[in-house]
C-alpha cells in the first residue's frame, strides 16, 4: 500500500492523504494535483503504525513513525461516539452514512 501525502499541519501531522494499491497510482495522483499541492510526495504505508503516530516533513518529503508517543487509550466505542457527534453537526445524511458504516448507535442507557 502506498500513500500520496498531499499536505501536513505545522505540527507535522498529515492533513490530507490518499491510499493506493501501488506506487504508480499514487505518483499519478500526486502529479495530477501538483499545482494545488506542490510539496506532495509518495511514501510506503508505515505498516500498522497508528495514524496519530505519523510525522510528516513536507520539505524533506518524509514520513516517520514516532514510537515515543503514548498508546491511544480510546476504545472503539469512544471513537464511534466521537464520529457520530461530528456527523450530527453536519446533518442527517452524514449520520445515515456513519450508521451504515458503524451500525446504528446503541440505545441510551443500554
Amino acid at each position: 500500500m502506498f500513500l500520496a501525502i498531499m499536505s501536513a499541519t505545522p505540527e507535522q501531522r498529515v492533513s490530507k492523504y490518499a491510499e493506493f494499491a501501488n506506487r504508480g497510482l499514487a505518483e499519478a495522483h500526486v502529479a495530477r494535483f501538483t499545482d494545488d499541492f506542490p510539496q506532495a510526495f509518495v511514501e510506503l504505508m508505515p505498516g500498522t503504525a497508528p495514524f496519530s503516530h505519523w510525522r510528516i516533513d513536507m520539505d524533506a518529503q518524509t514520513l516517520i513513525v514516532d514510537s515515543t508517543l503514548e498508546q491511544n487509550t480510546s476504545t472503539d466505542s469512544d471513537v464511534a461516539e466521537a464520529i457520530r457527534a461530528v456527523a450530527e453537526d453536519v446533518g442527517p445524511a452524514t449520520v445515515a452514512k456513519v450508521d451504515a458504516i458503524l451500525g446504528p448507535a446503541p440505545e441510551e442507557g443500554g
